[in-house]
């Protein structure tokens, strides 16, 4: 039942007049597409254009390599998967344009950090491995400094591990098909929209920047740099590999604060 209401409410969001004038928005010469969760060839379809997206990415390939236990000759493929789909069950947005030339996924206010991946909450789910649980406590960590605490959490204990985040929009996949070719505003198309939305609520706007190169991209967007972080240090090399005393793959977090507009 809470998947269903999750997916209510998310269909809820996502038929907001915003998405209906993006045609017209400075920009953007796409509408995106918000894929149904039902309709599995969209969404494999999705999941193949981030996997390809990601599949040299040193943090995505530690990630899979730990949660795989070699169980996969495509250890990226199986865990971008995995984690789209367990995304889309807690009320994620899957967002594509340009055919699936390039793909978001978007964690919107109401998002069920209960059932999400990358966090302590699925500390149950045995393809979590140690690099991960890491990172999630380090996210989670920069996310309470950054973003703030919701404040029947902050009235709690301190003794509380991962207190409940204030809402905010995180872009936790953004990606463009490498085997197709480019299609002009296909990446804009699958963010302008929720950054517009967040800016009109006021919410902040998260991600982790997993390759320099990218970075500039969301500087664009107007993504601002927190802080460098890495994880899996002594581990794994820079790229993902496993590497016993290797100095780790890194991140970078950024977000947009609309909470200070004037």
């Amino acid at each position: 039942m809470m998947f269903v209401r999750m997916l209510n409410h998310t269909c809820r969001f996502l038929n907001l007049p915003f998405l209906r004038r993006m045609s017209s928005s400075p920009g953007v010469r796409l509408i995106p597409t918000i894929v149904s969760p039902s309709n599995h060839a969209e969404v494999s379809a999705c999941i193949k254009t981030l996997a390809a997206a990601f599949r040299t990415v040193p943090c995505t390939f530690a990630f899979s390599l730990e949660s795989t236990r070699g169980t996969t000759e495509d250890p990226v493929s199986a865990y971008v998967d995995r984690t789209i789909r367990k995304s889309l069950r807690s009320g994620a947005a899957l967002v594509q344009s340009g055919e699936t030339s390039a793909v978001s996924l978007w964690e919107l206010p109401h998002f069920d950090k209960k059932c999400a991946p990358h966090t302590e909450e699925s500390e149950d789910d045995t393809s979590v491995g140690p690099i991960k649980r890491e990172w999630g406590d380090i996210i989670h960590r920069a996310k309470a400094k950054y973003i703030g605490v919701a404040q029947s959490a902050s009235n709690m204990s301190t003794t509380q591990e991962h207190p409940t985040i204030m809402p905010h929009y995180h872009l936790d996949f953004l990606g463009r098909n490498p085997h197709v070719t480019k299609i002009l505003g296909a990446v804009s198309a699958v963010v302008v929209s929720f950054l517009e939305q967040a800016r009109q609520e006021r919410l902040k706007v998260w991600l982790e920047a997993t390759s320099p190169e990218v970075i500039p991209l969301y500087e664009h967007f107007g993504f601002k740099m927190l802080e460098e972080i890495t994880v899996g240090s002594g581990s794994v090399d820079n790229q993902g590999r496993a590497q016993e005393g290797g100095p780790g793959v890194k991140a970078w977090l950024m977000l947009i604060d609309n909470s200070v507009q004037a």
